[in-house]
C-alpha cells in the first residue's frame, strides 16, 4: 500500500490522513462507532453513496484500499474507532490493527497473509471511520459550516 513518486514516498496520502485525524479529533473526539451504527440500512446506504461519489475522483488503487478499509470498519467498527483514537505507533495501535485484519479476512478475500504499511493502514481506516461517522450523522462533512 505504499505509493512511490520519483523515488521518494508520496506524502499526499499521509497528509490527507493527518487532516482527517485532525477533523476527527476536533469534531468527533470521543465517537466510537458500533455495530448498531454500521448495520443501520440508512447509514449503510449513505456511506455507500458517499463512497461512490468520492470514488469517482480516486485512482483505482485508492478506490480498492478505501473499499477494503470501509469493509474493515463495517466488520470491526469499535476497534477501528479505537485505532484512530490510539497513539500512532503505539502497542495499542499495533494490536488493534492485527485484530482488525484478522477479524476482517472477508474484506481481503480470506487471504491467509495480509501485509500492510502501518501508517497507510491508519490513514485508510481513519478515512473510513470519518465516512461512517458522516453517514451516521447524515452530513457530507464533519466540519460545521462557517456562518
Amino acid at each position: 500500500m505504499l505509493v512511490q513518486n520519483s523515488g521518494s514516498t508520496c506524502r499526499s496520502t499521509y497528509d490527507r490522513g493527518a487532516l482527517i485525524e485532525a477533523v476527527l479529533a476536533n469534531y468527533a473526539p470521543d465517537v466510537v462507532l458500533t455495530h448498531k451504527d454500521v448495520l443501520d440500512p440508512e447509514v449503510r446506504r449513505r456511506f455507500l453513496a458517499r463512497e461512490r461519489r468520492l470514488g469517482q475522483n480516486r485512482k483505482a488503487t485508492d478506490r480498492k484500499f478505501a473499499r477494503v478499509a470501509g469493509c474493515f470498519v463495517l466488520l470491526e467498527p469499535e476497534r477501528a474507532s479505537r485505532l484512530v483514537l490510539s497513539d500512532p505507533g503505539s502497542d495499542e495501535e499495533s494490536q488493534l490493527r492485527g485484530q482488525i485484519i484478522n477479524r476482517g479476512k472477508p474484506c481481503v478475500n480470506n487471504a491467509k497473509r495480509v501485509i500492510v504499511d502501518p501508517a497507510q493502514f491508519r490513514v485508510y481506516i481513519a478515512g473510513a471511520v470519518y465516512g461512517w461517522i458522516a453517514a451516521v450523522r447524515n452530513v457530507d462533512s464533519l466540519v460545521p459550516e462557517a456562518g
